[in-house]
């Protein structure tokens, strides 16, 4: 094992990068299934498609959600001038980012040819990874692809030290904050971890530290500005996680969703590190960095009087345990690195197949890809006398994003989680969906855009149309009206 200190400088992996011809097959396989989905339905899921309608301007902050993954999507957007396209291609490449991150960092820790496969293959074990990061996920995908950047650089900079390879480290942590707040524990515990552990504190700068915070303090501040002129943003996510849940609640809630997150990696990785277990600095130093990061967790769930786990928080926090599986565990013994590489390969091909054909196969409810909002587009279109409105006001993201893609840039589409207030031409498109109607954040917002209520509006006609690939199923509606702009909303 090249890893090793007290005494002994660390060491990368003496195997080389990556294979051009293993990250173009990485590509084309996320490529493969980002397609497959586009190509099977346009409807874009909620998360992407509230990103669509946050990119239509650039702000320093939007939502309850910190915002660089808003910032790529228009900057990508602007560059191809594809809003969808720019949302599959921008998840491509953070997954194909994360894998080489991660990958980055366990030659760092002087992982050899065959831990770092199992390494990988085990990431294509963990759902977030494998299904929900290529389904939907957006700012929690983000977070863990940058701090899997920020692992690698840290470690990077501990064997080589440099101050642009600190200052990097400061601006990749600056950027793993603004894309998920929950990345701030990480960020704690990575530090702590290697200053503290056995395994690296002989090799602790302070003078890097001071570096690494310096630069990411600077590139954070214009966002911890915007923040702190908008209290009511973090506001909305303590109110959505707080409640006065026990701590044996607390914690039985926290391991349940961790073994939500890890399954089915666990299910190979308890016999794998109880049968191939050795010991090693790599290992013992990510297993310092993850009990640093658990800890961490409860000291913040505690204090912010969190109630609930999801399985997605993981995510940013504990990506690397399947490193730490490789680092730990010699995978030659029982070949249990070849089933690890099997079992990891045939998911990923499992995955491709189910997660286009979900559309065609789900329950008895259509998913969100099943709703067919590119024909209710066009009959609005029709409706409206054949030409697309400048302005659409949307009940909710999901059809605004959607009539957006389906029209195309130049039309603005307004919806309740827009954050910021636009004047209105004399004449607007409003589309609502029924079960919007009823909720208060849409009277609210309508209100204060419009001065009507649901009540008072005079809607001007509806359109309908059967799932894509359930035509059996009850129809998709939707209802739209003209309305006059108050003068000033």
């Amino acid at each position: 094992m090249t890893f090793r200190v007290p005494g002994d400088a660390l060491r990368p992996s003496p195997g080389q990068a990556v294979p051009a011809a293993w990250v173009l097959l990485l590509l084309a396989y996320l490529s493969l299934v980002a397609g497959l989905q586009a190509a099977v339905s346009p409807t874009l899921e909620l998360d992407q498609a509230e990103q669509l309608i946050l990119a239509q301007k650039l702000a320093w902050g939007y939502t309850n959600q910190p915002p660089l993954y808003t910032w790529l999507v228009w900057g990508l957007t602007a560059l191809t001038g594809s809003v969808v396209f720019s949302l599959w291609a921008l998840k491509v490449a953070l997954l194909t980012g994360f894998v080489l991150a991660c990958d980055g960092a366990a030659r760092c820790l002087g992982l050899g040819t065959a831990q770092r496969a199992a390494a990988v293959a085990g990431l294509a074990l963990v759902p977030a990874v494998i299904w929900e990061a290529q389904r939907d996920l957006t700012h929690s995908l983000l977070a863990a692809s940058i701090g899997a950047g920020v692992l690698w650089s840290a470690l990077d900079s501990l064997n080589r030290p440099a101050w642009w390879r600190d200052a990097r480290t400061g601006l990749l942590a600056a950027a793993a904050l603004l894309s998920k707040h929950n990345a701030l524990i990480f960020l704690v515990a990575l530090p702590l971890t290697l200053a503290c552990s056995p395994v690296t504190r002989a090799r602790w700068r302070w003078g890097g530290l001071l570096t690494v915070a310096g630069v990411g303090a600077l590139a954070w501040a214009p966002h911890g500005a915007w923040l702190a002129a908008h209290p009511e943003s973090l506001n909305r996510t303590l109110q959505k996680i707080h409640g006065d849940a026990g701590a044996a609640q607390l914690m039985a809630e926290a391991f349940q969703a961790l073994l939500g997150f890890f399954t089915p990696w666990w299910l190979l990785a308890l016999p794998m590190a109880w049968q191939a277990r050795r010991l090693s600095e790599a290992g013992r130093f990510l297993a310092h960095l993850a009990g640093a990061v658990v800890c961490c967790l409860l000291v913040f769930a505690v204090a912010l009087g969190v109630d609930r786990f999801s399985p997605r928080w993981y995510f940013p926090q504990l990506f690397f345990l399947p490193l730490w599986l490789a680092a730990a565990t010699d995978p030659a013994v029982r070949h249990w690195g070849r089933r690890l590489c099997v079992v990891g390969a045939l998911l990923a091909l499992v995955v491709a197949v189910a997660l286009p054909g979900r559309v065609w196969w789900g329950g008895a409810r259509p998913t969100r890809q099943n709703l067919p909002y590119a024909e209710l587009a066009a009959q609005l279109r029709q409706q409206w006398g054949g030409t697309v409105p400048r302005v659409v006001l949307a009940s909710h993201h999901l059809p605004g994003a959607n009539l957006k893609a389906a029209w195309g840039a130049d039309v603005l589409v307004l919806t309740p989680v827009v954050p910021w207030a636009a004047p209105l031409p004399s004449e607007v498109m409003l589309v609502a969906r029924a079960e919007d109607l009823t909720e208060p954040r849409f009277q609210t917002w309508l209100a204060a855009r419009t001065g009507l209520t649901p009540d008072a509006i005079r809607w001007s006609g509806e359109v309908a149309a059967p799932p894509y690939h359930r035509p059996q199923g009850a129809p998709v509606t939707l209802r739209w009206a003209r309305v006059v702009a108050e003068p000033g909303k």
